[in-house]
């Protein structure tokens, strides 16, 4: 049906019978890091896994090749 809002709270005018659908996204628990790198260097990763738990802070450490420097980080 149509979007109502995001907001958790929902005004509803009743001027006739009404269906609402409160929608609820499940949270992932675990998530995967990929690093990718554009020029010439590495990037160590501190804990390396496969998937991490929400909420775990992962290090990131670049380090560039030699007639390289390290310029910044995106996503």
């Amino acid at each position: 049906g149509e979007e109502l809002g995001t907001e958790t709270t929902l005004l509803v005018t009743m001027d006739g019978d009404k269906t609402v659908r409160a929608v609820f996204t499940e949270i992932p628990a675990e998530y995967t890091l990929t690093v990718d790198i554009e020029g010439e260097g590495t990037v160590s990763i501190n804990p390396e896994t496969e998937t991490y738990t929400a909420g775990t802070e992962v290090t990131l450490t670049a380090e560039s090749s030699a007639d390289w420097i390290f310029n910044s980080w995106t996503d």
